[in-house]
């Protein structure tokens, strides 16, 4: 057995009409018909008799009437539609779907004063229902949402008309073209026509309302109506044709020797699922991760890569405490570590390991500054600290979060202090923050690198690659 109260979904309106208006019989819960409140602005005055014809006359369907209807049947337990634009900032816009749960009366018994319905989405007018919470009883649910008659004008056949009516359209069954864009938990599929025609990618359109095949019935598949567009075998034969290039270049695609990575990841503890699913890190042979913001009462397990050994510096921060410190690296077994150091002070901090590739060292440092911090208090902690560690025979790669401004004409000396005393130039030639600020470098002595930046969506820090031939 197939939902029946589930969303109907049909081609044309003659078979979405049939189907609310059965459904709406077959309820026994309080019903309601609210005649509409027509009248006519005209400059010239109209008799009685003749305005009485002219609205008469007018057309039974609510798109030349102000998305109001004639005659609205309002039942409890059935699903509505808003028919039109009420509160856009609230939600309470046209085609927003919601369930009747109470219709009350005031004054009179004989016309609604407030229909109360429940919208799936409960963000869904929320502005209203605190506006209106007077008008809550104990009959009224703290959930629902009072809808009003409203007032429209509309003109037809040069005449301008005056509405008052509910804005609501059932649509426990609504036509394929009006479903387009939603997303269903179920949904009933009927694709019979009266019309033997074929409407391009209907079928698609209808299908792919529901989240799961689980949630799908087809009533009637009609295939004669299936049909798709010419242009669409066109776009498919270009697309195999031609070979899309993505606009970097994946870590994971190059056949380089050595591939290091360096992200300030603005808290590891927060993000190293994301890391962990990278394949860009995963792929690499050293990684660095700047900010870990790790806490002595952190523990090792919490925060291991597959594949990689860890070495933290957590620098300055205390225990059970997030402070903007610390640096860890992740290294492939396949690298023989010669040595490992690490240094921190308030203001800079680095990581340091010469590992053994094949037959040559090679000396990689992950280094953290201090956006407060002072050139010339790096320029003293790389001579002081960090040179008496390298090895003046070994490649190397410095890369960092150096937070100052490459282009400013100042730093030059620190470029020129790089090169003198590490003999390394700085070859990151992109931005590479989500601030477009080039604040991550690299330094390498290595005379042919390649580097990237790549997306990390958990930072506001990209992440940046160095990769080379050790040859």
């Amino acid at each position: 057995m197939y939902p029946k109260h589930a969303p109907h979904l049909f081609i044309e309106n003659k078979f979405v009409d049939a189907f609310n208006e059965n459904l709406l019989d077959s309820l026994t819960t309080q019903k309601a018909i609210v005649k509409a409140d027509t009248d006519i602005l005209s400059q010239t005055k109209l008799s009685n008799e003749i305005k009485l014809r002219l609205i008469q006359n007018l057309p039974e369907n609510q798109a030349n009437t102000g998305q109001l209807k004639t005659n609205l049947l309002i039942a409890v337990d059935m699903i509505y539609d808003i028919s039109l634009n009420l509160d856009v900032a609230d939600g309470l816009t046209n085609g927003a779907t919601c369930v009747v749960k109470h219709i009350e009366y005031r004054t009179s018994q004989c016309r609604p004063a407030i229909i109360w319905v429940l919208f799936k989405d409960p963000k869904i007018g929320i502005s209203r229902r605190n506006q209106y919470r007077h008008l809550f009883s104990s009959r009224v649910d703290g959930t629902w949402t009072p809808i009003f008659e409203v007032k429209r004008t509309f003109i037809f056949n040069k005449k301008t008309y005056e509405r008052v009516q509910f804005p609501l359209q059932a649509s426990a069954g609504k036509t394929i073209h009006k479903a387009q864009g939603a997303t269903l938990s179920n949904a009933v599929i009927n694709l019979t026509q009266t019309k033997q025609r074929k409407i391009p990618h209907i079928h698609y359109v209808a299908l792919s309302r529901v989240k799961s095949l689980d949630g799908l019935f087809i009533l009637d598949f009609n295939e004669k109506s299936l049909d798709k567009d010419d242009s669409v075998d066109e776009e498919m034969d270009r697309l195999r044709q031609k070979k899309i290039q993505l606009c970097y270049q994946p870590l994971y695609t190059l056949d380089k020797d050595v591939k290091f990575i360096f992200n300030n990841a603005r808290s590891l503890h927060k993000h190293i699922d994301d890391v962990k699913a990278d394949p860009n890190v995963l792929s690499a042979d050293v990684v660095g991760i700047a900010e870990s913001w790790l806490s002595d009462s952190d523990l090792d397990e919490t925060f291991l890569v597959d594949g990689f050994r860890m070495f933290r510096n957590d620098g300055k921060s205390s225990h059970c405490s997030r402070s903007h410190h610390g640096i860890v690296l992740y290294l492939k077994p396949h690298l023989t570590v010669l040595s490992y150091n690490s240094f921190c002070s308030e203001s800079v901090e680095f990581s340091f390991v010469s590992v053994q590739i094949s037959d040559s060292e090679v000396q990689f440092v992950v280094f953290y500054k201090k956006p407060s911090c002072s050139l010339q208090l790096v320029c003293d902690t790389i001579e002081k600290r960090l040179l008496p560690l390298m090895n003046r025979n070994a490649k190397s790669i410095i890369m960092g979060d150096f937070n100052f401004n490459i282009s400013n004409e100042c730093n030059g000396n620190f470029l020129k202090f790089m090169k003198e005393k590490c003999s390394c130039n700085q070859v990151m030639n992109k931005m590479t923050t989500k601030y477009k600020t080039q604040v991550d470098l690299v330094f390498t002595d290595f005379p042919d690198v390649q580097t990237e930046v790549l997306e990390a969506y958990w930072s506001d820090h990209n992440m940046i690659y160095c990769a080379t031939d050790l040859v």
